[in-house]
């Protein structure tokens, strides 16, 4: 009985780690890029990354939207339950829009120029 918990506990050690190696490759590759042969923090997708979370912050409403009076009395009368993705849309400022637009047409067109340079995947030669 003790050798079938001793390998138990050496999968459940092994599938830890592995979860932990794989996790930590996942959310490197999302800020990191490679700089003349070492890792490094990239500055326009940790800029990316995090214009992209705080518009899903607003879009999805977790800042807390409003809706106006005579629009929820209807909505109500309706008997219409308006998801909270929704209430939260009211709220996102149009220029917050055109940045995230702006940053996702940046990172497409420096893809497309890389692959036109001869990268080949997207990425700088």
């Amino acid at each position: 009985m003790p050798e079938v918990t001793s390998k138990a506990k050496t999968l459940l050690s092994r599938a830890a780690a592995s979860t932990r190696l794989n996790l930590w490759k996942f959310v490197g590759a999302m800020v990191m890029e490679e700089k003349n042969g070492v890792q490094a923090v990239s500055l326009t997708k940790l800029l990316a990354l995090t214009t992209y979370m705080a518009c899903m912050w607003l879009w999805l409403g977790l800042a807390g939207g409003e809706i106006a009076p005579e629009v929820q009395d209807a909505l109500d009368a309706a008997k219409v339950d308006v998801p909270k993705s929704l209430q939260g849309a009211s709220v996102v400022p149009e220029a917050m829009l055109y940045t995230l637009w702006a940053l996702l047409g940046i990172n497409g067109g420096s893809k497309i120029a890389g692959i036109v340079k001869g990268g080949g995947n997207g990425q700088d030669p």
